[in-house]
């Protein structure tokens, strides 16, 4: 395994730079966070700031853990330890002469990466909180509590309701634009022939329903989450290609008392294998967020936190 330190060099306006391989190199044409191997000895911190030096010319003053992805190529494993640089001395400079440019956000899904770094890009422009509708009495209350659960940070809303295929779809539709307008995503939990009737939504498929899949369901462009509760389960639901995943239960949950949780410790061991980012569910919320952060986690998944605090 070959660990290695990847630096999101990120301006206040939010673009992000990046380089692009060259023609001798793997993934040739392929852009790229800028980085490189650890040498014998150095700390993650002293190996980042060593190759930002060497790159692109700059010292790095402020920085944060993103995300750890392990990866196995045909030919390699490597460990990406990816740290976000927000604060820096000096101007970057392409040192070895490699193309470099900086990239908004929404333009980042539209490029060709090295395939261990999409979940870079995941990391990058998902948000640390996701809520999942609890129960709600008509549209205006989903409505009210949706606004809610966005108002108190949730950039994901999945709608989980048991409901005919027509009133879901018509519940769906009727908070798609205010999820949209906040700059979230909706993910309908349902079957992907229902998601078919409302493409400019996302997906969330449970554990079970993943091993009857050969393939991604949806394209490239839409984003797919999917909950899993085992290693075995996490390496199906990223053979298909998802964006991100749910690991639960990490605590006791009320809804489901006798089912065993895994505690901290070995849900932040199940995330350090993933290759996405990952939400904690499952007895968490909002004031379990730096503890989930501190696990290797993108953030905290529920209900509570949001649909009860939310009106």
């Amino acid at each position: 395994m070959i660990d290695v330190a990847v630096a999101v060099i990120q301006r206040a306006d939010g673009q992000i730079l990046l380089t692009q391989r060259k023609g001798e190199q793997d993934f040739a044409g392929s852009w790229e966070f800028p980085g490189g191997k650890f040498e014998i000895g150095e700390s993650i911190e002293q190996a980042l700031a060593r190759e930002l030096h060497e790159e692109i010319g700059i010292e790095p003053v402020v920085s944060a853990h993103l995300i750890t992805i392990s990866w196995r190529y045909a030919h390699k494993a490597v460990r990406l330890h990816v740290w976000r640089v927000t604060q820096w001395q000096d101007e970057p400079v392409a040192k070895e002469n490699q193309p470099m440019r900086w990239f908004s956000l929404s333009e980042l899904s539209g490029l060709s990466f090295p395939p261990a770094n999409r979940g870079i890009v995941s990391a990058l422009t998902l948000s640390q909180a996701y809520s999942i509708t609890g129960k709600f009495a008509d549209t205006n209350e989903l409505i009210a509590r949706v606004k809610g659960a966005l108002s108190l940070g949730a950039g994901i809303i999945q709608l989980r309701a048991k409901l005919p295929v027509a009133d879901y779809l018509a519940a769906a539709q009727a908070i798609l634009p205010i999820v949209h307008a906040a700059g979230g995503h909706l993910l309908l939990n349902a079957p992907v022939d229902v998601w078919r009737q409302l493409p400019q939504a996302g997906i969330h498929l449970s554990s079970d329903k993943l091993w009857a899949l050969c393939e991604r369901p949806v394209p490239k462009d839409v984003l797919f989450t999917a909950s899993v509760h085992s290693l075995e389960q996490m390496e199906q639901a990223q053979l298909l290609g998802v964006d991100a995943l749910l690991v639960s239960p990490v605590l006791p949950t009320q809804s489901h008392p006798d089912e065993p949780a895994l505690g901290w410790q070995a849900a932040a061991e199940l995330v350090a294998q993933a290759t996405v980012p990952v939400y904690a569910l499952g007895g968490v919320g909002l004031p379990d967020l730096s503890q989930a952060l501190t696990c290797g986690f993108q953030g905290v998944a529920g209900i509570g936190s949001f649909w009860k605090l939310s009106v």
